[in-house]
């Protein structure tokens, strides 16, 4: 059990030194390494000695950089004196003219109140916007009925994202979709079913073909009417045709045909 008694020594130190180290600011590694030096001057009845590192680490339980860390910050206060000799032996000593002694600067911590608002009435709204990323088939017409409707009476089923884009701009500028969706109806009837020559809904809706009253469907070609040889030979004025092509070409030409 601890006893500390004076019979087994103690350090004899001015009241005044003591009363002056009780009013300054000291980091605490520097006011461990201060003790040791105390203890190893004034514990002896010395005013300086030689220590080394290893005695200020073993007695203060520090590591040797922050040891020297401690030492520098001394020194910077003026709170001890160190001197080598031509051996590079330093020596220390606790600078006893105390008004010499400059103290830590104090630490200044500001408190910063925050105040956490709350709104519980209103609830923040999250905002899906669409991106190159999650632009698809499925969601790009999800909560456009308008646009189903639309696309389940036109005849072709191609091109779907071209044609929805077409169809929201045309409900922006102000057209009615029932008026699109009527109009694409009366198109599909007018295909009867057939689906080659039929416009893709993009071209048909840029081309707001539901403005024509007929003859919206693209018309399928016709034979070629193109007559033959034969047929025209067989037209008045054209009896030259039955004779040789020998006589043809002169007819062209211009010349006077031979009988």
């Amino acid at each position: 059990m601890e006893s500390p008694q004076l019979d087994n020594g103690y350090t004899k130190i001015a009241n005044e030194l003591l009363d002056a180290l009780c009013g300054i600011r000291i980091s605490g590694e520097a006011t461990q390494v201060l003790f040791v030096i105390l203890r190893k001057t004034y514990g002896y009845n010395k005013t300086k000695d030689q220590i080394a590192l290893s005695q200020i680490c073993g007695l203060s339980g520090l590591s040797k950089s922050c040891v020297c860390r401690a030492i520098r910050k001394l020194v910077e206060m003026r709170l001890i004196v160190i001197k080598k000799d031509n051996k590079k032996i330093t020596t220390y000593s606790v600078n006893k003219f105390y008004r010499q002694w400059i103290p830590c600067a104090k630490k200044i911590t500001l408190s910063i109140k925050t105040i956490d608002v709350v709104n519980k009435d209103n609830k923040p709204l999250s905002i899906k916007t669409h991106t190159k990323d999650n632009v698809t088939k499925d969601n790009i017409t999800k909560d456009n009925g308008a646009f189903v409707d639309f696309w389940n009476v036109y005849p072709v089923k191609k091109g779907k994202v071209a044609a929805t884009k077409a169809f929201n701009r045309l409900i922006k500028e102000g057209v009615s979709p029932d008026v699109i969706v009527e109009g694409a109806k009366r198109y599909a009837q007018e295909c009867n079913g057939r689906k080659d020559y039929v416009k893709y809904a993009q071209g048909w809706l840029n081309g707001r073909r539901w403005e024509d009253e007929n003859g919206t469907a693209e018309s399928a070609p016709s034979h070629d009417t193109t007559p033959t040889l034969e047929e025209l030979a067989n037209k008045p004025g054209n009896e030259w045709m039955k004779d040789t092509p020998q006589k043809r070409r002169e007819y062209h030409s211009g010349r006077k045909v031979r009988s």
